[in-house]
């Protein structure tokens, strides 16, 4: 019985930590309190939502070609974190975009829109680019 009480409390500690669900308020105010432009957060919390729900622990179904996306950005680990048949360009381990701190995730997001797809990179972008009117997660 202790052993079960003990396992419990590991698992839901595991889980309190490894993942958060983002408010879109709460999302919107650590976006605008890091590097990103602010005439760029409706995009990113456009981004957000349609990736992974404001989900942090996010881990998404196997592509086509085997990889996966990870985190709030869902980020994928053939180019932006550590797989085993990765490039690596943001220098993370792949664990980290399912984490709560998504300090390392907005970083490597900013790095994603530097290559020329941009926003595009997203599949989910064709969502997002003309955005206006009310959206789930507009902060009122």
């Amino acid at each position: 019985m202790k052993l079960q009480v003990l396992l419990l409390v590991f698992c839901l500690h595991h889980w309190l930590v490894v993942g958060k669900i983002f408010k879109p308020c709460e999302l919107k105010s650590v976006l605008l309190a890091y590097p990103v432009p602010k005439h760029q957060v409706d995009m990113w919390m456009c981004l957000a939502y349609h990736e992974s729900r404001f989900d942090t622990s996010a881990l998404g179904d196997k592509n086509y070609d085997g990889n996966r996306d990870h985190g709030i950005f869902q980020l994928n680990d053939r180019y932006w974190c550590d797989s085993h048949t990765g490039k690596n360009a943001c220098h993370e381990k792949c664990k980290n975009f399912r984490d709560n701190d998504i300090k390392n995730d907005i970083k490597c997001a900013l790095r994603v829109i530097e290559d020329p797809n941009g926003f595009a990179a997203w599949s989910t972008y064709r969502f997002c680019k003309n955005l206006s009117g009310y959206h789930p997660w507009k902060c009122i």
